[in-house]
């Protein structure tokens, strides 16, 4: 019979759980598991296919070319109405905030699961199980810096060049995998005590989508419905993304730091959860 090591996380003060500094000297200290695994992971989503990770470039692109005819050759949709919009330049734009969905997306679909397909290491080991979401959140942010940098290809082939305000990309893309990662840990560790979560993730998912200014700007949504989008901090970053990559609108600093700030609590107290609950991942599991 196997024996069950348990890690006495209960015995860690909270004010550690839920200090930025603790939490990243907690996952340095295990990073060659971190990347080892992410390899692994990512080796394992393109084993025995024939395109290999060339998936991982022709998916957004099929998905994009989806989107891009419903909403914007069927419903003319469009993001820039101050000037002529071509198609190329409306698929850029619904490029750019389908993949930072996508990755948040990701998360809430697939993070419900973690635990449940690695029982093995939950059980067995004195595994580190709190990395496994973020070897989650790391193949995602794989896939999202792919398609980030296909909208940059595209846009620069579109216009020759891009704004200045581009530089500020990166910005947008760490409070994303903070956000990312706050819900793998939460949503990981709450699986295992209610299995009933991924069948609500998916409604939330579409939900979080058409909040999210993913497929219209903020400009066309009424005055009356435009503070249930402003609430959301996903939107706030789809925005700002869109508008520095291809309008040269430079990212409001009051905004993004409340972003940020969300996104910081978000990690936080997801971490908090997934380490106060899991000695208890072993006998549930």
């Amino acid at each position: 019979m196997n024996k069950v090591v348990y890690t006495p996380v209960s015995q860690v003060p909270l004010r550690d759980l839920l200090s930025p500094l603790a939490i990243v000297r907690a996952l340095w200290k295990h990073r060659q598991l971190v990347m080892s695994f992410t390899r692994r992971d990512f080796a394992a989503t393109h084993r025995e296919t024939y395109l290999g990770m060339a998936w991982s470039v022709l998916s957004p692109l099929i998905m994009l070319a989806m989107f891009t005819f419903v909403f914007g050759g069927i419903f003319k949709g469009r993001f820039n109405t101050s000037v002529a919009e071509s198609p190329l330049d409306f698929a850029v734009a619904l490029f750019v905030g389908l993949s930072l969905f996508s990755m948040v997306g990701q998360t809430l679909t697939g993070a419900t699961s973690l635990l449940l397909s690695n029982s093995a290491y939950v059980k067995t080991l004195q595994f580190p199980v709190e990395i496994l979401p973020v070897v989650f959140v790391l193949n995602a942010l794989f896939n999202l810096l792919i398609s980030l940098a296909l909208c940059l290809i595209i846009a620069i082939y579109s216009h020759g060049s891009l704004p200045l305000s581009a530089v500020t990309l990166p910005v947008f893309v760490v409070p994303l995998v903070l956000l990312c990662l706050g819900l793998a840990w939460f949503l990981s560790a709450s699986c295992v005590f209610v299995r009933d979560i991924p069948s609500i993730t998916g409604p939330l998912t579409t939900i979080l989508m058409f909040t999210s200014l993913v497929f219209f700007p903020l400009s066309s949504v009424s005055p009356h419905l435009a503070f249930i989008f402003q609430c959301n901090p996903l939107a706030t970053l789809i925005e700002a993304a869109r508008g520095a990559v291809l309008y040269g609108v430079w990212p409001n600093i009051g905004a993004l730091a409340r972003v940020y700030l969300v996104a910081l609590l978000t990690a936080m107290l997801g971490y908090g959860v997934f380490m106060r609950t899991k000695t208890a991942f072993a006998d549930l599991l």
